[in-house]
Parts: C-alpha cells; sequence; structure tokens
C-alpha cells in the first residue's frame, strides 16, 4: 500500500498576476492587433511560469494569436 503526500501550496501571486495579464491579452489579440498583443501575451505567460504558476492555455491562446495576425497579413499584403 503506498502513501500519499497532499500538500496545498499557495501559487505565487506575482505570478496569478502574471497570468492574468496573459489571458487579458490573448483574447484582446483575438479581435485587435493579433501579433502584437500575442507578443506581449506571450512574454507574460512566461513570466507566469517562471513564478510557477502554468499558463499554459493562454500561451497556446497567444502563438494562435501571432500566427493568425501573420496569416491575415499575408493575405492582405500577398
Amino acid at each position: 500500500m503506498s502513501q500519499y503526500l497532499i500538500t496545498t501550496e499557495t501559487p505565487n501571486p506575482q505570478g496569478l498576476q502574471h497570468k492574468k495579464n496573459a489571458g487579458i491579452l490573448a483574447v484582446v489579440g483575438l479581435f485587435f492587433a493579433g501579433p502584437i498583443f500575442g507578443i506581449l501575451a506571450l512574454w507574460q505567460a512566461s513570466k507566469a511560469s517562471s513564478f510557477g504558476v502554468r499558463a499554459t492555455g493562454w500561451l497556446a491562446l497567444a502563438i494562435i494569436d501571432i500566427l493568425c495576425g501573420v496569416i491575415m497579413a499575408i493575405a492582405v499584403l500577398g
């Protein structure tokens, strides 16, 4: 029989703030200036990760913002 150690560790408040900022920037990037807000959201999500807070969903959305913005720019300019 194995024993499990359950710990409840409170997340770092700075990491949570960076995660929140990443979410706001990523969602705004879906509608306005995707590559710019996507890069900012990517930066904030990586800062949240450096504080030990997972922001994987916002990181993925930031990458989608950047890719969609680049594709739209190519479609408009090409």
